[in-house]
């Protein structure tokens, strides 16, 4: 690798070039903005303020849009291509259209809007599956699971272990008093599901006996009406939750197209944080700013030509 011989850039210029002075450097790209000395050496350099790192911030969140919304397109609509297709020659006008990068940033939130909204609704269909298999088990129940107890009856949901037989059970709620009954709703492989209706009188005791088989209270406070109406009412939005994800999802295939104009956005992102990264090692008073940095030193001809335009001063040694 050959040894180039590289001059040390100082400069200090007014704070209204700033913005143009650095798009002119980015593009001669020769210079390299080194960090600023440490400013507790100089007296001078102690005063000066760093430029405000928020745009640097919001450069960066424009290039993760563009990156997630190339990631989702090419989930969704993937382009067909061989692995060695050459890469698009931009000029450098054409990277750099803000309007262009706007346009396609817009696109960018869309896509990037679908997709949130697509996970979203999987989140939900899972908690609707979580839910539907919560209910299944009563869903031949006829009396609503909200229903509440009054002051001299007791209405209990509940679960025993498979292993308690039916008639175990039953008959430790008749030797409480006969004044209760235990119903089943269903059974499966781990458990019997139960209706407890009881006066209230024997409800310690009943209870008392049924724990000492293994009852545990069912948790189906949050839903009103019978189970066999929430399983109902959990299908059709299952239903619309799914049509609004398959039309996401074509909507997304359809968009394979806007692939040349996210990777553009992608790049003019990355131009910009270079940009902005490099102002963040300026170094400000309220009219002038100061940098430092490295130019090849056959590139100081050229260097110098362009700042001979500009209100500052330089010293390349």
């Amino acid at each position: 690798m050959a040894i180039v011989k590289m001059k040390r850039l100082r400069l200090a210029a007014m704070t209204g070039d700033r913005e143009e002075l650095l798009r002119l450097l980015q593009s001669m790209g020769c210079v390299e903005i080194s960090e600023p000395p440490a400013q507790g050496e100089d007296p001078q350099l102690a005063a000066l303020t760093r430029p405000d790192g928020s745009r640097l911030a919001a450069a960066r969140d424009r290039q993760e849009r563009a990156g997630h919304a190339l990631e989702v397109l090419k989930h969704y609509a993937p382009v067909k291509g061989g692995l060695l297709q050459p890469r698009p020659t931009l000029k450098e006008g054409e990277l750099l259209d803000e309007g262009a990068a706007q346009n396609a940033l817009a696109e960018a939130e869309q896509i990037n809007a679908a997709d949130r909204r697509i996970h979203a609704i999987q989140a939900q269909l899972s908690k609707l599956a979580s839910q539907r298999a919560a209910l299944i088990p009563w869903q031949e129940l006829d009396i609503p699971l909200d229903v509440q107890p009054t002051g001299q009856v007791m209405v209990q949901l509940g679960t025993l272990p498979a292993g308690v037989l039916l008639e175990q059970a039953q008959g430790a709620v008749r030797a409480e008093g006969d004044l209760g009954e235990l119903t089943q709703a269903s059974a499966d492989r781990e458990q019997r599901y139960l209706l407890l209706v009881c006066h209230s009188s024997q409800a310690d005791g009943t209870l008392q006996a049924l724990k000492e088989l293994g009852w545990s209270r069912a948790n189906l406070r949050d839903f009103t009406g019978t189970a066999k109406e929430n399983l109902d009412r959990l299908a059709q939005e299952e239903q619309a939750l799914n049509r609004e994800r398959t039309e996401l999802e074509q909507s997304l295939s359809g968009k394979g197209g806007l692939q040349a104009q996210l990777r553009r956005l992608w790049d003019w992102a990355a131009v910009e944080v270079s940009r902005e990264e490099n102002r963040c090692r300026l170094l400000d008073t309220r009219q002038t700013f100061f940098l430092e940095g490295w130019v090849p030193e056959a590139d100081t001809a050229r260097l110098e030509q362009l700042l001979e335009g500009y209100s500052c001063a330089w010293d390349l040694r």
